[in-house]
């Protein structure tokens, strides 16, 4: 047999064995220059592009090395590499790509044409918004692709036309919603002649409020929050930790709220500390290690005497309570276990559902309710088209693998059972061709556990 290893090594073979051993050679040394490029550097959308990288040597011969280089994309949201041989456009942009070889490195820049493809749906992942004024909230609009039997998707957010019905209520720019006043409107968003809308409700200001992600990210997770990390109180944020007993340490380097925290993992519990006016807030805590189940015993956050939240098992617990503060010292909390966010909010007669900007959908336990956790990245989506159709109709459908309680059925608009298309998998595609039924509108009605997704579609015969 023979190992083979990379480019610019020397073989020998031992003459007791029949094995070939390969000896490193060192190419660093003999090296002069890397050429990086790609077989265009201009990649369709969703389609993928050849990398070529070159290492020149001091005696002027080459070899392709490109199997065996490390490769850094500055944007991975426009370009991603798959293996170690192609790039794929994955949205619309230019960015640059750097190939490292021994020491050596290289860079080209490639853009990503727009897409010619014509999307099939367009689809905002929500019904409706509830923001307050003077606040923001992020809604995202995903196109549908095919290409023969491929699907795609992308957002569509920076590429899009939004329109508010009213903008003196609220305006968006982007998927991004501010609201002015109180009151409602509608949202549009419109694409390559698709379209989607939502409901924008507008709630009055409530006089504090904040959001706490607490991880390692110094940057906020989105507009409206603030990082905190395992940092010590500070008055000039007006918020840290004042003891740690063991130390309590950050952990899931990324901003996702559900699995960032930081932990106090000391048998002791630790103190955080956050400036507040006297007076009478909603908060709302959420603890837990999604990815690991650490817990032997519970942990738990508490104001005073008071626990506001316990919390065990590889999941999240996310709770609400009413509290007041008084003696001009702001809100001290005992912390014990993995704290992933926190928010407050003067109680003004605001709901914490409609302000807290968490998304998290049916994924805690508040009070005595208890839900399955589902993450936002796993909500239900139904899209269709071509509306108005005749005489196909295609069903893109995505539900969270682990719920196994839904269904997809057509319904006249009076109510009337059509027929049962429930019979799909988790995520994919299907097809409605009805034969015998007549020109009329149509609901197609998917129901996931507690969550139903309706859209009215038209067959023209």
């Amino acid at each position: 047999g023979s190992i083979i290893l990379m480019p610019d090594f020397v073989a020998v073979t031992a003459a007791y064995i029949s094995t070939k051993i390969w000896i490193f050679k060192n190419s660093a040394k003999s090296i002069a220059s890397l050429e990086a490029s790609a077989d265009s550097l201009h990649v369709g959308q969703f389609n993928t592009v050849p990398l070529i990288v070159t290492a020149k040597d001091i005696n002027g011969s080459e070899s392709i090395v490109t199997t065996f280089c490390r490769y850094t994309i500055r944007d991975t949201s426009i370009i991603k590499c798959i293996g170690d041989s192609l790039l794929y456009g994955a949205y619309p942009g230019s960015t640059t790509v750097i190939a490292s070889y021994w020491g050596h490195t290289d860079s080209f820049t490639i853009r990503v044409d727009t897409t010619a493809l014509l999307p099939d749906s367009l689809n905002i992942n929500k019904d409706t918004v509830t923001v307050m004024a003077n606040d923001s909230s992020i809604i995202q609009a995903t196109g549908y692709y095919h290409s023969a039997s491929l699907l795609f998707t992308q957002t569509v957010n920076q590429l899009a036309s939004w329109n508010s019905r009213s903008s003196s209520i609220a305006t968006i720019i982007n998927g991004i919603v501010k609201g002015v006043i109180h009151g409602t409107t509608q949202i549009v968003c419109s694409y390559k002649g698709k379209s989607d809308s939502c409901v924008i409700k507008v709630i009055p200001y409530v006089s504090f409020i904040r959001r706490i992600n607490f991880g390692c990210a110094t940057t906020q997770v989105k507009d409206g929050w603030i990082s905190a990390t395992n940092a010590a109180y500070s008055a000039s944020t007006g918020f840290g930790w004042t003891t740690a007993n063991g130390g309590c340490r950050s952990d899931r380097r990324d901003n996702i709220l559900l699995k960032s925290f930081v932990l106090s993992s000391s048998a002791t519990p630790s103190s955080w500390k956050i400036d507040l006016p006297d007076g009478a807030y909603r908060i709302r805590i959420a603890m837990g290690d999604n990815m690991y189940d650490t817990d032997a015993t519970y942990s738990w956050t508490a104001a005073g005497s008071d626990t506001l939240i316990r919390h065990k098992g590889k999941t999240n617990t996310i709770a609400d309570n009413h509290l007041t503060v008084s003696g001009g010292a702001g809100l001290s909390l005992t912390v014990k276990g993995a704290v992933n966010y926190i928010v407050i909010i003067a109680d003004e007669g605001v709901s914490l559902a409609d302000v807290a900007d968490d998304y998290q959908t049916k994924d805690f336990t508040t009070g005595a309710q208890t839900y399955t956790l589902i993450n936002q990245c796993e909500q239900s989506r139904l899209s269709l088209s071509p509306n108005p159709f005749n005489p196909t109709l295609f069903i893109n459908l995505t539900v969270p693998a682990k719920e196994s309680n839904y269904s997809l059925k057509v319904y006249s608009t009076n109510g009337t059972l059509i027929e049962d298309l429930s019979s799909f998998t988790s995520k994919g595609r299907l097809i409605w061709a009805p034969k015998t039924n007549s020109s009329a509108a149509y609901i197609i009605r998917l129901v996931n556990g507690t969550t139903a997704i309706s859209r009215k579609v038209y067959l023209l015969k």
